[in-house]
């Protein structure tokens, strides 16, 4: 057997994982079989997903206790914020004071061209703008 402090090697973790799909996949099945429709299936009794490397565990109900494995969060890639030159802002508050508050996507694109930015960035930078504006 092994201790809780052992750690899994790669193909027992492998052979785990498979095992747990195989089980949700057959309570899945069963489930589909004698569940009523889905229009009066209780949420509460949905199978939830708790990620393993999560130290607070979401408790699902006794009757649907299934756990499943999924990726660690911390392997998502967050955008790092972008930090906007003197010249960068003096256009886009022109922009925004002078000419409109709201962008068209030509009017992102064309700003975007001139600054230096990508469109998402400059569409981001009016909605944290018009944010600025309604949180004074």
């Amino acid at each position: 057997g092994y201790s809780s402090g052992q750690i899994l090697t790669g193909e027992l973790k492998k052979t785990l994982i498979e095992i747990l799909q195989k089980l949700v996949a057959d309570h899945q099945v069963k489930r589909q079989q004698t569940s009523p429709p889905p229009s009066i299936v209780d949420p509460s009794s949905r199978i939830q997903v708790n990620d393993c490397s999560s130290s607070r565990k979401r408790k699902a109900p006794a009757n649907d206790d299934v756990t499943m494995i999924r990726r660690p969060t911390s392997t998502i890639k967050r955008q790092k914020s972008t930090r906007f030159d003197p010249d960068q802002i003096f256009e886009l508050e022109t922009h925004y004071s002078q000419v409109d508050k709201y962008l068209s996507k030509q009017a992102a694109h064309k700003l975007s061209a001139k600054t230096g930015l990508l469109d998402d960035q400059v569409k981001r930078w009016f909605n944290n703008r018009r944010q600025r504006d309604t949180d004074l």
